[in-house]
C-alpha cells in the first residue's frame, strides 16, 4: 500500500490476541484517566464548598458592617415607609451592597455546581467503564 509520502507500508494481519491486548490497554488507560479526572473533581467540590462557606460567612459580615441587614429589616417591619420612600431606600440599599463578596460567593457557587456536575459525569462514565470489562 502507498502512503501519502510516497513510502510503502506493510500490512499486518491483526491476530485476536494482539487485538485483545491493545484494548486491554486501552481499557485500562480510560480507567486511569476516569480515576484522575474522579479525583480531581472531588478536590474542587470540597475546595469550593468550603469556599462557598468562607463567602457567604463574608458576605454576613460585610452585611452586618454596612448596615444592609438593617435596611433589609425595615423593609420587613415598615413597609409603608420604604413604600413612600422607595427611592431613597433603594439607594440606600444599592449603596450598601457587598459587592466583592457578592463576586466570590457566585464564583464559589459556580465552581462548586461546575465541579459537581463534572463529578457526576465522571462517575456515570467510570460505571461504564467498570459494566464494560
Amino acid at each position: 500500500m502507498l502512503s501519502k509520502q510516497g513510502k510503502y507500508i506493510k500490512e499486518y494481519e491483526v491476530t485476536s490476541k494482539l487485538k485483545q491486548i491493545v484494548l486491554a490497554r486501552i481499557s485500562q488507560a480510560e480507567i486511569k484517566q476516569a480515576r484522575f479526572e474522579s479525583v480531581f473533581s472531588y478536590f474542587f467540590v470540597v475546595i469550593s464548598s468550603i469556599a462557598s462557606v468562607g463567602a457567604f460567612w463574608w458576605i454576613y459580615q460585610d452585611a452586618t458592617q454596612t448596615g444592609l441587614l438593617n435596611s433589609l429589616s425595615l423593609l420587613f417591619t415598615d413597609s409603608g415607609a420604604v413604600l413612600s420612600y422607595w427611592k431613597e431606600f433603594l439607594l440606600s440599599v444599592t449603596e450598601s451592597l457587598p459587592v466583592v463578596s457578592l463576586v466570590a460567593v457566585f464564583v464559589s457557587l459556580f465552581i462548586l455546581i461546575f465541579a459537581t456536575g463534572n463529578l457526576s459525569v465522571v462517575r456515570q462514565n467510570k460505571l461504564k467503564l467498570s459494566f464494560s470489562n
